[in-house]
């Protein structure tokens, strides 16, 4: 009889706990019929939870319903901007941050597809559904300098199952089923604690790495900052000593036209004295030679009285001698 019974059960189970919407009972019986004619027992298929998120919203959007312990499961989240879908930029990174009912605090890192949806394999992080009651969920949108950019949250409701796996006790014909099924998913439980394990340290070497490369970038903001004020420093000193090299060039140049004009001046004036002096005496000796001349032409002429004296004296002497001699009052 169990043989029958148990598999049915955990069919009703999937289709009215895990499988969102619930199948009608024909549906379910015909289903679990079929697979014990079959030999097979009913397994859970992996489902994924597809719905939208505004950014605009403060307030959870969503209510998602599951079960205790359930596995599984994966968020496929799309966001919009007041209804216009929103476009994740490359470099962007998302978290899956929630509060248990239990007030424990839980976060995991997200993979965004195609730039437009985040999925967070809940699989089922056994975390999430530990305890009974309302998770508080939200997904936490950083950009590549690790700033939070936006949290559109939503919750999930974690119900109780019907019994627990204690609880069960199957006659030793349906038992070896059983422990397989709990042995396998004992090992898969082992499996997914080392899985969550790896992704915790994953996830906060991913965290460090965001917070390292935000320290990259904000040491590098502060070198270049640094630097940017050095060369502003190093080109106002050196704008200052141009300026100052003009200044003194320019004062240099001044100075040496002064000197020069000046030299130029003094040049001027003395050549002007000596030509004036020379011009005086020049002038002078100009006098002087008008006087020699002066005097020459009167000591010619004086020269020519006396010579034309001398001569009309010689003339009369010659005459005189050309006449003849008076010898007693004849000649």
């Amino acid at each position: 009889m169990y043989n029958y019974i148990l598999p049915f059960s955990f069919l009703l189970l999937y289709y009215y706990g895990l499988g969102g919407y619930p199948k009608p009972i024909s549906l379910c019986y015909y289903d679990a019929i079929n697979n014990i004619r079959k030999g097979e027992i009913v397994t859970m298929a992996y489902s994924t939870y597809r719905f939208t998120l505004d950014v605009q919203r403060n307030v959870s959007q969503v209510s998602l319903s599951v079960r205790q312990r359930d596995t599984s499961r994966s968020l496929a989240i799309n966001l919009t901007d007041g209804g216009t879908p929103y476009i994740i930029e490359d470099g962007c990174f998302a978290v899956f941050a929630a509060r248990r009912p239990d007030e424990t605090p839980i976060d995991a890192e997200c993979v965004i597809e195609n730039n437009t949806t985040i999925r967070y394999d809940l699989d089922f992080d056994e975390r999430v559904t530990a305890v009974c009651g309302t998770v508080d969920c939200e997904i936490r949108l950083f950009d590549n300098e690790g700033r939070l950019i936006t949290s559109p949250r939503f919750i999930i409701v974690v119900d109780s199952r019907v019994y627990g796996n204690d609880e069960i006790l199957p006659e030793e014909e349906g038992r070896s089923v059983l422990d397989e099924i709990y042995g396998s998913e004992a090992r898969r439980r082992a499996n997914e604690t080392a899985r969550i394990a790896a992704e915790e340290a994953r996830t906060s070497a991913e965290t460090e790495r965001g917070t390292s490369f935000g320290t990259f970038i904000t040491n590098a903001n502060n070198a270049l900052d640094e630097a940017i004020q050095k060369a502003d420093s190093d080109i106002a000193l050196m704008v200052s000593n141009a300026n100052k090299s003009v200044a003194d060039a320019i004062s240099n140049a001044n100075n040496s036209v002064a000197e020069t004009i000046a030299n130029a001046n003094a040049a001027v004036s003395g050549v002007l004295a000596n030509a004036n002096e020379a011009l005086s005496t020049a002038e002078s000796t100009l006098e002087t030679a008008n006087e020699t001349l002066s005097t020459a032409e009167s000591t010619l002429e004086t020269a020519n009285e006396a010579a034309s004296k001398v001569n009309m004296e010689q003339i009369v002497q010659n005459v005189l001698d050309e006449l003849p001699v008076w010898e007693g009052g004849s000649y």
